[in-house]
Protein backbone atom coordinates (compact mmCIF):
# COMPACT_ATOMS: atom_id res chain seq x y z
CA UNK A 1 0.00 0.00 0.00
CA UNK A 2 1.18 3.16 -0.89
CA UNK A 3 1.45 5.86 1.35
CA UNK A 4 -1.39 8.55 0.38
CA UNK A 5 -3.54 5.51 -0.14
CA UNK A 6 -2.74 4.64 3.64
CA UNK A 7 -3.21 8.06 4.87
CA UNK A 8 -6.40 8.31 2.98
CA UNK A 9 -7.60 5.15 4.47
CA UNK A 10 -6.68 5.89 7.89
CA UNK A 11 -7.93 10.01 7.66
CA UNK A 12 -11.36 7.70 6.54
CA UNK A 13 -11.32 5.37 9.87
CA UNK A 14 -10.74 8.53 12.11
CA UNK A 15 -13.34 10.64 10.61
CA UNK A 16 -16.25 7.90 11.28
CA UNK A 17 -14.92 7.24 14.96
CA UNK A 18 -14.99 10.50 15.54
CA UNK A 19 -18.49 10.90 14.18
CA UNK A 20 -19.27 8.49 16.71
CA UNK A 21 -17.79 9.43 19.68
CA UNK A 22 -19.03 12.81 19.32
CA UNK A 23 -22.93 11.95 18.41
CA UNK A 24 -21.93 10.79 22.53
CA UNK A 25 -20.74 13.88 23.53
CA UNK A 26 -23.75 16.07 24.48
CA UNK A 27 -25.52 13.52 26.89
CA UNK A 28 -22.46 12.97 29.26
CA UNK A 29 -21.57 14.46 32.29
CA UNK A 30 -18.43 16.28 32.95
CA UNK A 31 -16.47 13.09 34.52
CA UNK A 32 -17.76 11.35 31.28
CA UNK A 33 -17.00 13.99 29.09
CA UNK A 34 -13.06 14.17 30.47
CA UNK A 35 -13.06 10.07 30.70
CA UNK A 36 -13.78 10.29 26.86
CA UNK A 37 -11.90 13.28 25.63
CA UNK A 38 -14.59 15.67 24.83
CA UNK A 39 -13.35 19.31 25.08
CA UNK A 40 -15.33 21.09 28.18
CA UNK A 41 -13.95 24.14 28.36
CA UNK A 42 -13.95 25.55 24.62
CA UNK A 43 -16.38 25.75 22.00
CA UNK A 44 -14.20 24.62 19.05
CA UNK A 45 -11.97 22.04 18.70
CA UNK A 46 -9.03 24.05 16.73
CA UNK A 47 -7.61 27.84 16.77
CA UNK A 48 -4.59 29.64 16.77
CA UNK A 49 -1.86 31.15 18.17
CA UNK A 50 -2.10 35.28 17.45
CA UNK A 51 1.67 35.62 17.84
CA UNK A 52 3.14 39.02 17.78
CA UNK A 53 2.77 40.63 21.52
CA UNK A 54 5.50 38.28 22.43
CA UNK A 55 7.95 39.68 19.30
CA UNK A 56 10.79 41.83 20.15
CA UNK A 57 12.64 39.97 22.54
CA UNK A 58 16.08 38.93 21.02
CA UNK A 59 17.39 42.16 21.48
CA UNK A 60 20.14 41.91 24.06
CA UNK A 61 18.59 45.01 25.61
CA UNK A 62 14.97 43.86 26.04
CA UNK A 63 14.12 43.54 29.87
CA UNK A 64 11.29 45.38 32.27
CA UNK A 65 12.77 48.53 31.55
CA UNK A 66 13.56 48.43 27.96
CA UNK A 67 10.50 46.29 26.46
CA UNK A 68 10.40 47.43 23.04
CA UNK A 69 8.05 49.83 21.02
CA UNK A 70 4.17 48.75 20.16
CA UNK A 71 4.36 48.99 16.40
CA UNK A 72 7.91 48.34 15.43
CA UNK A 73 9.45 45.51 17.78
CA UNK A 74 6.10 43.66 18.39
CA UNK A 75 2.35 43.83 17.50
CA UNK A 76 -1.24 43.00 19.01
CA UNK A 77 -2.22 42.09 15.34
CA UNK A 78 -5.30 43.81 13.78
CA UNK A 79 -8.97 42.90 13.86
CA UNK A 80 -8.83 41.76 10.45
CA UNK A 81 -6.62 38.66 10.84
CA UNK A 82 -9.51 37.87 14.04
CA UNK A 83 -12.16 38.27 11.91
CA UNK A 84 -10.72 35.96 9.14
CA UNK A 85 -10.13 33.24 11.59
CA UNK A 86 -13.00 33.62 12.98
CA UNK A 87 -15.22 33.23 9.87
CA UNK A 88 -12.60 30.16 9.14
CA UNK A 89 -13.87 28.07 11.93
CA UNK A 90 -10.58 28.65 14.17
CA UNK A 91 -12.32 31.05 16.50
CA UNK A 92 -9.93 29.97 19.48
CA UNK A 93 -7.53 31.98 19.74
CA UNK A 94 -4.56 31.98 21.79
CA UNK A 95 -2.77 35.34 22.83
CA UNK A 96 1.12 34.81 23.80
CA UNK A 97 2.12 38.29 25.58
CA UNK A 98 5.23 39.05 27.32
CA UNK A 99 5.36 39.36 31.23
CA UNK A 100 7.67 42.46 31.15
CA UNK A 101 5.03 44.74 29.23
CA UNK A 102 2.09 44.00 30.64
CA UNK A 103 3.83 44.60 34.41
CA UNK A 104 7.10 46.30 34.16
CA UNK A 105 7.26 46.61 37.80
CA UNK A 106 7.05 43.30 39.72
CA UNK A 107 3.65 43.72 42.10
CA UNK A 108 2.77 46.46 40.81
CA UNK A 109 0.16 47.51 38.80
CA UNK A 110 -0.24 47.02 35.27
CA UNK A 111 0.75 48.88 32.35
CA UNK A 112 -2.23 50.62 31.54
CA UNK A 113 -1.40 51.74 27.94
CA UNK A 114 -0.40 47.42 27.60
CA UNK A 115 -3.19 46.26 29.01
CA UNK A 116 -5.65 48.51 26.63
CA UNK A 117 -3.84 46.97 23.94
CA UNK A 118 -4.87 43.35 25.10
CA UNK A 119 -8.69 44.41 25.85
CA UNK A 120 -8.69 45.75 22.31
CA UNK A 121 -7.49 42.49 21.06
CA UNK A 122 -9.50 40.58 23.68
CA UNK A 123 -13.11 42.45 22.39
CA UNK A 124 -12.35 41.94 19.04
CA UNK A 125 -11.91 38.38 19.36
CA UNK A 126 -15.44 38.79 21.77
CA UNK A 127 -17.17 40.90 18.74
CA UNK A 128 -15.98 37.89 16.11
CA UNK A 129 -17.47 35.39 18.33
CA UNK A 130 -14.11 33.65 19.18
CA UNK A 131 -12.67 32.64 22.68
CA UNK A 132 -9.63 33.42 23.77
CA UNK A 133 -7.16 32.07 25.92
CA UNK A 134 -4.61 34.38 27.51
CA UNK A 135 -0.64 33.31 27.55
CA UNK A 136 2.10 34.27 29.37
CA UNK A 137 4.83 33.91 27.12
CA UNK A 138 7.87 33.80 29.65
CA UNK A 139 9.27 30.49 30.23
CA UNK A 140 9.71 30.51 33.56
CA UNK A 141 11.94 34.15 33.34
CA UNK A 142 11.52 37.67 33.41
CA UNK A 143 14.19 39.83 32.28
CA UNK A 144 14.92 42.15 34.60
CA UNK A 145 17.19 44.98 34.92
CA UNK A 146 19.60 44.47 38.23
CA UNK A 147 22.58 47.43 39.25
CA UNK A 148 22.62 48.61 35.98
CA UNK A 149 22.81 45.16 33.89
CA UNK A 150 19.69 42.88 32.80
CA UNK A 151 19.22 39.68 33.65
CA UNK A 152 17.73 36.51 33.18
CA UNK A 153 15.86 35.73 36.14
CA UNK A 154 14.46 32.22 36.82
CA UNK A 155 11.52 31.83 38.53
CA UNK A 156 12.39 31.31 42.51
CA UNK A 157 16.07 30.91 41.79
CA UNK A 158 17.88 32.13 44.39
CA UNK A 159 21.84 33.61 43.11
CA UNK A 160 24.18 36.05 43.98
CA UNK A 161 22.29 39.02 42.32
CA UNK A 162 19.62 38.74 44.28
CA UNK A 163 18.08 37.27 47.83
CA UNK A 164 15.52 36.86 47.74
CA UNK A 165 15.22 35.69 44.19
CA UNK A 166 15.18 38.27 41.84
CA UNK A 167 11.61 36.92 40.43
CA UNK A 168 9.16 34.35 42.39
CA UNK A 169 5.86 32.71 42.36
CA UNK A 170 4.68 35.64 44.35
CA UNK A 171 5.18 37.85 41.71
CA UNK A 172 3.73 35.47 39.35
CA UNK A 173 0.80 35.18 41.54
CA UNK A 174 0.53 38.51 41.43
CA UNK A 175 0.56 39.24 38.17
CA UNK A 176 -2.17 36.31 37.74
CA UNK A 177 -4.51 37.71 40.12
CA UNK A 178 -4.24 41.19 38.77
CA UNK A 179 -5.01 40.13 35.24
CA UNK A 180 -7.95 37.52 36.46
CA UNK A 181 -9.33 40.75 38.27
CA UNK A 182 -9.41 42.33 34.63
CA UNK A 183 -10.50 39.42 32.48
CA UNK A 184 -12.34 37.44 34.59
CA UNK A 185 -15.17 40.23 33.55
CA UNK A 186 -14.56 39.59 29.70
CA UNK A 187 -17.02 36.56 28.22
CA UNK A 188 -14.64 35.97 25.78
CA UNK A 189 -11.53 34.73 27.83
CA UNK A 190 -12.07 31.04 28.48
CA UNK A 191 -8.76 29.59 29.74
CA UNK A 192 -5.81 31.50 32.14
CA UNK A 193 -2.33 30.04 30.38
CA UNK A 194 -0.23 30.56 33.38
CA UNK A 195 3.53 30.63 31.55
CA UNK A 196 4.53 29.44 27.85
CA UNK A 197 7.01 26.34 28.00
CA UNK A 198 8.88 26.98 31.58
CA UNK A 199 12.17 24.74 31.15
CA UNK A 200 15.29 24.09 32.86
CA UNK A 201 13.88 24.42 36.32
CA UNK A 202 15.26 22.21 39.40
CA UNK A 203 13.09 18.99 39.47
CA UNK A 204 9.23 19.50 41.26
CA UNK A 205 9.66 23.69 41.57
CA UNK A 206 7.01 23.80 38.56
CA UNK A 207 4.68 21.97 40.74
CA UNK A 208 4.93 23.82 43.38
CA UNK A 209 4.99 27.60 41.33
CA UNK A 210 2.07 26.44 38.93
CA UNK A 211 -0.29 25.12 42.36
CA UNK A 212 0.75 28.73 44.38
CA UNK A 213 -0.70 30.53 40.95
CA UNK A 214 -4.01 28.62 40.41
CA UNK A 215 -4.15 29.39 44.54
CA UNK A 216 -3.96 32.99 43.92
CA UNK A 217 -6.00 33.65 40.90
CA UNK A 218 -8.97 31.49 42.57
CA UNK A 219 -8.98 34.16 45.46
CA UNK A 220 -10.62 36.47 42.65
CA UNK A 221 -11.83 34.13 39.75
CA UNK A 222 -13.34 30.68 40.16
CA UNK A 223 -15.32 30.44 36.84
CA UNK A 224 -12.13 30.79 34.19
CA UNK A 225 -10.19 27.88 33.41
CA UNK A 226 -6.75 27.54 34.60
CA UNK A 227 -4.14 26.14 32.30
CA UNK A 228 -1.33 24.49 33.40
CA UNK A 229 1.82 23.52 30.61
CA UNK A 230 3.98 20.93 31.79
CA UNK A 231 7.72 21.62 32.45
CA UNK A 232 10.76 20.87 30.11
CA UNK A 233 8.76 22.94 27.13
CA UNK A 234 5.34 21.46 27.90
CA UNK A 235 6.68 18.45 25.66
CA UNK A 236 4.08 16.05 24.85
CA UNK A 237 5.48 13.23 24.24
CA UNK A 238 7.35 12.87 27.49
CA UNK A 239 5.08 14.64 29.40
CA UNK A 240 4.41 11.97 31.76
CA UNK A 241 7.96 11.10 32.42
CA UNK A 242 8.50 15.01 32.93
CA UNK A 243 5.89 15.70 35.14
CA UNK A 244 5.04 12.26 36.65
CA UNK A 245 2.17 9.87 36.54
CA UNK A 246 -0.60 11.79 38.36
CA UNK A 247 -2.17 15.25 37.51
CA UNK A 248 -0.96 17.68 40.47
CA UNK A 249 -2.89 20.87 40.47
CA UNK A 250 -5.35 21.31 43.21
CA UNK A 251 -7.56 23.61 42.14
CA UNK A 252 -10.48 24.35 44.49
CA UNK A 253 -13.30 24.92 41.49
CA UNK A 254 -11.90 21.91 39.34
CA UNK A 255 -11.04 23.80 36.77
CA UNK A 256 -7.69 23.51 35.51
CA UNK A 257 -6.49 22.31 31.96
CA UNK A 258 -3.33 20.83 31.16
CA UNK A 259 -1.24 22.12 28.06
CA UNK A 260 1.35 20.56 25.49
CA UNK A 261 3.15 21.39 22.84
CA UNK A 262 4.34 19.21 19.89
CA UNK A 263 6.30 19.65 16.99
CA UNK A 264 7.44 16.83 14.55
CA UNK A 265 10.94 17.23 13.38
CA UNK A 266 13.98 15.19 15.00
CA UNK A 267 14.56 17.36 17.87
CA UNK A 268 10.60 18.82 18.78
CA UNK A 269 12.32 22.31 18.65
CA UNK A 270 9.41 23.40 15.48
CA UNK A 271 12.44 24.69 13.63
CA UNK A 272 12.73 22.09 10.84
CA UNK A 273 15.73 22.17 9.73
CA UNK A 274 15.77 18.75 7.81
CA UNK A 275 12.84 18.68 4.92
CA UNK A 276 10.79 15.72 5.25
CA UNK A 277 12.59 14.02 2.62
CA UNK A 278 16.05 14.14 4.88
CA UNK A 279 13.68 13.18 8.06
CA UNK A 280 11.97 10.21 6.25
CA UNK A 281 15.44 8.45 5.06
CA UNK A 282 15.89 8.94 8.57
CA UNK A 283 13.69 7.97 10.12
CA UNK A 284 11.17 5.75 8.33
CA UNK A 285 8.15 6.17 10.88
CA UNK A 286 8.31 9.89 10.49
CA UNK A 287 4.68 9.85 8.75
CA UNK A 288 3.39 9.21 12.33
CA UNK A 289 4.86 11.27 14.63
CA UNK A 290 2.09 13.65 15.00
CA UNK A 291 0.32 10.70 16.61
CA UNK A 292 3.30 8.86 18.31
CA UNK A 293 4.35 11.97 19.91
CA UNK A 294 0.45 12.93 21.02
CA UNK A 295 -0.32 10.14 22.28
CA UNK A 296 1.22 9.64 25.68
CA UNK A 297 -0.17 13.33 26.51
CA UNK A 298 -3.81 12.47 25.75
CA UNK A 299 -3.23 8.75 27.42
CA UNK A 300 -2.06 10.82 30.25
CA UNK A 301 -4.65 13.11 30.57
CA UNK A 302 -7.26 9.90 30.22
CA UNK A 303 -5.59 8.27 32.80
CA UNK A 304 -6.37 11.81 35.07
CA UNK A 305 -9.67 12.02 34.01
CA UNK A 306 -8.55 16.16 33.28
CA UNK A 307 -9.01 17.69 30.18
CA UNK A 308 -6.09 18.83 27.98
CA UNK A 309 -5.27 21.26 25.26
CA UNK A 310 -1.98 21.18 22.77
CA UNK A 311 -1.37 25.12 22.68
CA UNK A 312 1.35 24.64 19.66
CA UNK A 313 1.78 22.46 16.83
CA UNK A 314 2.73 23.03 13.35
CA UNK A 315 4.44 22.20 10.16
CA UNK A 316 6.16 23.59 7.15
CA UNK A 317 4.41 23.40 3.72
CA UNK A 318 6.03 20.29 2.27
CA UNK A 319 3.51 17.53 1.54
CA UNK A 320 4.77 15.05 3.70
CA UNK A 321 4.58 17.02 6.92
CA UNK A 322 1.31 17.94 5.89
CA UNK A 323 0.15 14.35 5.89
CA UNK A 324 1.77 14.29 9.29
CA UNK A 325 -0.18 17.06 10.07
CA UNK A 326 -3.51 15.55 9.14
CA UNK A 327 -2.61 12.11 11.30
CA UNK A 328 -2.28 13.79 13.96
CA UNK A 329 -5.11 16.36 13.44
CA UNK A 330 -7.64 13.01 12.79
CA UNK A 331 -6.52 11.91 16.63
CA UNK A 332 -7.35 15.26 18.31
CA UNK A 333 -10.41 14.99 16.33
CA UNK A 334 -11.02 11.29 17.73
CA UNK A 335 -9.94 12.53 21.49
CA UNK A 336 -12.32 15.55 21.14
CA UNK A 337 -8.93 17.49 22.75
CA UNK A 338 -8.46 21.06 21.24
CA UNK A 339 -5.07 22.52 19.83
CA UNK A 340 -4.51 25.87 18.63
CA UNK A 341 -1.86 25.96 15.92
CA UNK A 342 1.27 28.06 15.60
CA UNK A 343 0.94 30.27 14.22
CA UNK A 344 -0.74 33.26 12.90
CA UNK A 345 0.03 37.11 12.86
CA UNK A 346 0.96 39.61 10.56
CA UNK A 347 4.32 39.96 11.66
CA UNK A 348 5.36 36.78 10.13
CA UNK A 349 6.33 37.02 6.47
CA UNK A 350 8.45 34.13 5.13
CA UNK A 351 8.18 32.35 8.59
CA UNK A 352 7.89 28.26 7.30
CA UNK A 353 4.94 27.64 9.44
CA UNK A 354 3.26 30.63 9.04
CA UNK A 355 -0.81 29.94 8.55
CA UNK A 356 -1.81 33.93 7.95
CA UNK A 357 -3.12 33.98 4.50
CA UNK A 358 -1.11 35.27 1.51
CA UNK A 359 -2.79 37.50 -0.47
CA UNK A 360 -5.75 36.36 0.34
CA UNK A 361 -5.53 33.51 -0.27
CA UNK A 362 -5.06 29.95 2.52
CA UNK A 363 -1.93 28.53 3.85
CA UNK A 364 -1.73 25.02 3.00
CA UNK A 365 -1.33 23.90 6.29
CA UNK A 366 -4.64 25.82 6.85
CA UNK A 367 -6.06 23.69 4.08
CA UNK A 368 -4.56 20.57 5.37
CA UNK A 369 -6.28 21.50 9.18
CA UNK A 370 -9.83 22.59 7.50
CA UNK A 371 -10.62 18.90 6.76
CA UNK A 372 -11.19 18.43 10.39
CA UNK A 373 -13.11 21.66 11.47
Amino acid sequence: MNLLREIQNRRSFFKQAALTSLAWGPGLTRSQQILAGTPNFVDSLFGVNLAGAEFGTESTSFSNDTPGRHGYEYTYGHKSTVAFFCDQRLPLIRVPFRWERIQPRLRAPLDREELLRLLRLVGWIDQCGGQVILDVHNYGRYYKKIRGKIRECVLDDVTAISEPPAVSRRDLGDLWRRLALVFGKQPAVVGYGLMNEPHDLPVGRWREISNYVVQQIRRVDRKTSVIVGGDSWSNAERFAQINGPKAWIRDPADNVVYEAHCYFDHDCSGKYHRSFKEELARDPQTIYRGRTRIKPFLDWCQYNKVPGLVGEFGVPTEPGWLHVLEDFASLLQLRGVPGCYWAAGEFWGSYPLSIQPRDGQLQPQHVALAKFL
